[in-house]
């Protein structure tokens, strides 16, 4: 009985979250009819590597997240995704969503011609040395 429940609480939130996402987007469309722009919507933009994105309000363009990364990483140092987020976070650049470090992850990998990953260390400038 009590995994029926879990499981139904789950699809709920589920349905809850794709509604919100529609009301958002909604309310994204109206306030720009309301000021009169007429290009694209800032959340229908391409990635680094033609990926459609659609940012959630407030987290932080990936193109401004790769910038800060590489500025951080210029040191030549290996750090976790974790050590990343602190310090982006220390520079007003803050990663939204469930799992920051996951959201920052995935632009790193979506930009692997910057980043490279090394197991058990972290991430660095593609072309650092060990």
């Amino acid at each position: 009985m009590t995994i029926d429940v879990v499981e139904a609480a789950r699809r709920r939130l589920e349905v809850l979250r794709t509604e919100m996402r529609q009301i958002e987007a909604f309310l994204e469309m109206s306030e720009r009819l309301a000021s009169g722009r007429t290009g694209p919507l800032e959340s229908d933009a391409l990635d680094g590597i033609g990926h459609r994105v659609r940012r959630p309000a407030g987290s932080p363009r990936p193109r401004d997240v790769v910038a800060a990364v590489h500025a951080i990483l210029s040191d030549g140092k290996t750090l976790d995704q974790h050590e990343l987020v602190d310090r982006l976070r220390r520079q007003d650049i803050v990663m939204t969503g469930v799992n920051p470090a996951k959201n920052l992850a995935t632009i790193m990998w979506r930009n692997g011609s910057v980043f490279e990953h090394v197991r058990g260390e972290g991430y660095r400038l593609t072309g650092t040395p060990p």
